[in-house]
């Protein structure tokens, strides 16, 4: 599947490029971004099947946008759509932003603008998304986003020795709708 560049005010949504992969080993070897994506690679070999993954080459129900500062093309963060079932028209979505731009408000607008290719363009009817407790930033922006909490997918993710919860939430493309009505 060929990827759109998709523009905000201030970021570039793009497809990746092999040049990425630095990004990606210095943003998933950081302790504050491992904590809530349970990324990280050890070998080479691990990161260029994520970056394989992440282009759809090996999954073509997966890809992976990377996020850029529009005026520097620094990269700052990703979005993933996974599991993507076109005859449910179903997918997951993940994302992650380092540190150093948190608090900003780049992730939300960056979902801003996914949202609207995932509902309108790639015609997905639910699109889920799952967040460790702890992580009340991302909490708040799927809430923000009119994303609904579903329950808890108990001890779903084994890291580092230990198991973790996920809270699972999702969005309908109706309350994408009437969200963007209102």
């Amino acid at each position: 599947m060929k990827l759109p560049i998709l523009e905000s005010n201030r970021l570039i949504l793009r497809p990746l490029k092999e040049s990425d992969l630095d990004f990606f080993r210095t943003q998933y070897s950081d302790p504050l971004v491992q904590k809530y994506t349970m990324l990280s690679f050890q070998t080479d070999v691990e990161l260029q099947d994520f970056y394989s993954r992440g282009c759809g080459i090996i999954r073509p129900d997966q890809f992976r946008i990377l996020l850029e500062i529009k005026n520097s093309h620094e990269p700052i963060g990703s979005i993933v759509i996974e599991n993507w079932d076109q005859k449910h028209q179903s997918a997951e979505i993940g994302y992650d932003l380092s540190p150093h731009f948190w608090h900003q408000g780049f992730m939300n607008e960056a979902l801003t603008v996914m949202l609207e290719y995932i509902f309108l363009v790639l015609n997905i009817n639910r699109l889920e998304a799952t967040v460790n407790p702890t992580n009340t930033q991302s909490i708040k922006l799927l809430k923000k986003c009119r994303f609904v909490q579903e329950g808890i997918l108990r001890q779903k993710y084994y890291y580092q020795g230990t198991f973790h919860n996920e809270l699972i939430f999702s969005l309908l493309k109706d309350d994408f709708r009437r969200k963007n009505v209102q």
